[in-house]
């Protein structure tokens, strides 16, 4: 039986230590998670912004191109555009029928290249016509739309922005999951702490009487075993016994008040869970469960049952008052054991063993151990909801961000390819002599290119 005890002693010792170390593994794990979530999306964001600025590279160079045309030509585009949308706009809705725009454009473009090559061939003829021809390039160069752009970055403040949101919105999901979760657990170590308390004080009360009757008879058990069964006394750690003994009497009815006030202040629960836990502590054990102890359904015949019903009327916290004082009256440290067979059964026959010692593990500690099993069950419960809040937090948010970005990556996207296809249809801008030059060329084979 000692053995048992320590054995069970230790194991809730064991249960202690585990809770807290566990509690800090949970912490962590759920901390490491978090941090590698948000290193994943991080490195997608920066992959994100590297796709984001080979775009802008590719349209920045599309458009350096278009801009090396001269401001003639740019004029001259405009000019065959907006008679073109003239046309076009006309409320009879008759003049485009009749307009040749292959021939509107071409031969407008044929027109200008006509005047430079008039006006290349009449530099020709001068004694200083490789110097014209510079200053013609130089003109043409100069007049370029490139040489007015000082700044050729493109503005893309929106859509670092809208990264940048997008990253917030995602780290401030996975801090809230990783918040709500550490929140749950500090909320639910409270009540499964003070469920092992109550657990291990009524390991500690059964150890005492348990230590308390071995103490008591151990003297006259092993004469009697001796006499009878010509058996030697059976040794035992007697002073190993002896210390325990004393040493769980130490906080003994502190560890109950603490446990009490932990159950009357605790936010786990609720009220009316509380004050239904709160009845065995602080009113008659027959209030919680009448059947179970018989004292409470007997008639008050004997001075027996009425010892029964005031030592369970003042609840357990009197209960363990009255049985301390019972401790420090009959077991003293120098005097424990009864060695006279008259006295001890006097005392074994007594209102107080047979309600505090025999009484105890037929009914009174079946009531502390409905009591752990009732706070166990609720514990399942305060679990069970948590764990569907949490999951209910995970699922709706998560599915509202993931149809959120889902929808705004969408038309992100969509606008950058329509960006990107009106940059490349301003390609068609550029003049075909422009096309035909070797430059021009090869900068667009670069372009395609990538």
């Amino acid at each position: 039986m000692v053995q048992v005890i320590k054995v069970s002693k230790s194991y809730i010792n064991y249960l202690n230590e585990n809770l807290l170390f566990y509690e800090q593994q949970i912490v962590n794990i759920l901390i490491y998670v978090v941090v590698a979530e948000l290193s994943i999306i991080t490195a997608l964001m920066f992959m994100i912004i590297k796709a984001l600025q080979d775009v802008n590279q590719l349209i920045r160079k599309i458009l350096i191109l278009i801009t090396k045309l001269s401001e003639d030509d740019v004029n001259q585009i405009n000019k065959i555009y907006t008679e073109i949308k003239t046309i076009l706009k006309d409320p009879k809705q008759v003049q485009w029928k009749k307009t040749n725009f292959v021939k509107c454009i071409f031969e407008t473009n044929f027109i200008k290249n006509k005047q430079d090559l008039n006006f290349l061939q009449s530099s020709n003829a001068s004694s200083n016509s490789q110097n014209n021809k510079q200053k013609f390039k130089k003109r043409y160069q100069n007049s370029s739309l490139t040489s007015r752009v000082y700044n050729l970055r493109l503005p893309q403040i929106w859509n670092y922005a809208f990264i940048f949101l997008s990253w917030l919105f995602l780290a401030g999901y996975l801090l809230g999951a990783l918040g709500l979760s550490l929140s749950m657990v500090h909320s639910i170590k409270p009540a499964i702490a003070l469920n092992l308390q109550l657990i291990e004080f009524k390991l500690k009360f059964d150890s005492l009487i348990v230590y308390g009757e071995i103490l008591k008879t151990d003297y006259l058990v092993n004469l009697k075993l001796n006499q009878f069964y010509e058996l030697s006394s059976i040794k035992f750690n007697q002073d190993g016994v002896l210390t325990e003994f004393f040493s769980l009497q130490e906080g003994f009815q502190d560890q109950l008040y603490d446990i009490y006030d932990q159950l009357s202040s605790s936010t786990s629960l609720l009220e009316e869970q509380k004050n239904t836990l709160l009845i065995p502590f602080q009113s008659s054990l027959c209030e919680s469960d009448p059947t179970l102890v018989p004292a409470c359904t007997i008639p008050l015949e004997s001075t027996s049952s009425d010892y029964s019903l005031d030592y369970l009327s003042g609840g357990i916290v009197d209960m363990v008052h009255e049985f301390s004082k019972t401790l420090k009256t009959f077991w003293q440290i120098t005097d424990f054991a009864i060695t006279d067979e008259d006295q001890l059964e006097k005392f074994l026959s007594g209102q107080v063993y047979t309600t505090e010692f025999v009484h105890h593990f037929l009914f009174q500690g079946k009531i502390m151990e409905q009591i752990a099993y009732t706070m166990l069950n609720l514990n399942k419960t305060t679990i069970d909801s948590v764990i569907f809040k949490f999951q209910i937090y995970m699922y709706i948010m998560g599915l509202t961000l993931i149809i959120m970005y889902i929808f705004c990556f969408y038309k992100w996207i969509l606008r950058l390819d329509n960006e990107m296809y009106l940059t490349k249809l301003a390609l068609t801008l550029i003049p075909a002599d422009f096309l035909n030059e070797q430059k021009t060329m090869s900068d667009l084979k670069n372009i395609l290119n990538e």
